[in-house]
């Protein structure tokens, strides 16, 4: 182990002075001019064995700074070491397996196709939770937040065809919010299914588990059938049972307190005296009303009578 003092052959030296000179030089840089300082003439990318730390150090491209390479006697014992130690840590880029949390810094993880077609990504958002990325880049196709809320822009398939196939069951009181120009939401209540407006501060319909249904109000997009009965949209009902609307049922009575009208001719039955002997009879049959008399001769008067309908 040695060092050189200069790294330059003196000018016009003698044979021995060139000899002398030139061994130091040459056993210093076999050396790597170890030594407990630092070399006093230094130059980009020379070594330097520091015998006080065992260590090797090579000089920087600027001249002004040693960068530790590793132990003296073994320059890669550092790697070595390390190699050791994630032994069983690392990935193998195909085939391996991994086990314990996985922790994944950055944007995501591309999913490219074996053909190099450009994938959706695989990546997490502090704000908006964990998912799916479209090729493009440009949109979320499917996350889940950090509260469990479940984000699908092209809507949940379950079980195949385009529809929910398969049972889906929403516990601990959950609720659906079907989403489009406004909110509309359907929940549990009432011993049944309810159904709450936009502002979510009135229930604007609701069915128990009977199956009663009871909603506010009814508007011209459709009718409500039960068992065969309709209620229409202007308010009627259709009635199985008469074969005809209600509407029409009510329209052929005349309402409480209603007078009625005459559906005849008035006509007059025969005369009688005003001191008919025992036992004279003048009648009008059913539907007939007698509603006076006429007074014909001087003793002698007729009923007269018309007949009555409902309004």
């Amino acid at each position: 182990m040695s060092q050189s003092d200069s790294y330059q052959v003196p000018s016009h030296p003698s044979g021995l002075e060139m000899r002398t000179q030139l061994n130091i030089i040459v056993a210093a840089i076999i050396g790597d001019n170890s030594g407990p300082e630092a070399p006093t003439e230094t130059y980009p990318g020379m070594m330097w064995g520091d015998t006080t730390a065992n260590r090797l150090r090579r000089r920087n491209n600027t001249n002004d700074d040693w960068i530790d390479i590793g132990p003296l006697d073994d320059f890669l014992g550092d790697l070595r070491t390390d190699i050791d130690a994630m032994s069983g840590k690392c990935v193998l880029k195909a085939g391996d397996t991994m086990t314990g949390q996985l922790v994944m810094q950055g944007t995501g993880m591309r999913l490219d196709q074996t053909d190099g077609t450009q994938g959706p990504t695989f990546a997490y958002d502090p704000a908006l939770g964990v998912g799916y990325i479209n090729k493009a880049g440009s949109a979320w196709i499917f996350r889940v937040d950090d509260v469990g809320g479940v984000n699908a822009s092209g809507g949940l398939n379950v079980g195949g065809g385009g529809t929910f196939g398969a049972r889906v069951t929403i516990n601990n009181g959950g609720e659906l919010n079907l989403h489009g120009a406004a909110s509309f939401y359907m929940r549990p209540g009432g011993n049944g299914m309810e159904w709450v407006n936009n502002a979510y501060n009135a229930v604007v319909a609701s069915m128990d588990d009977g199956g009663t249904f009871s909603c506010q109000d009814m508007n011209a997009r459709g009718n409500v059938r039960a068992s065969g009965a309709v209620f229409t949209t202007d308010g009627n009902l259709w009635m199985p049972w008469a074969n005809d609307y209600l509407s029409n049922q009510l329209g052929a009575k005349a309402p409480n307190g209603a007078q009625c009208q005459y559906n005849s001719g008035l006509i007059e039955g025969a005369a009688i005296r005003d001191d008919p002997s025992p036992g004279a009879v003048a009648d009008f049959g059913n539907p007939w009303v007698c509603i006076g008399q006429h007074q014909t001769y001087s003793q002698w008067f007729a009923l007269r009578a018309i007949w009555l309908r409902n309004a």
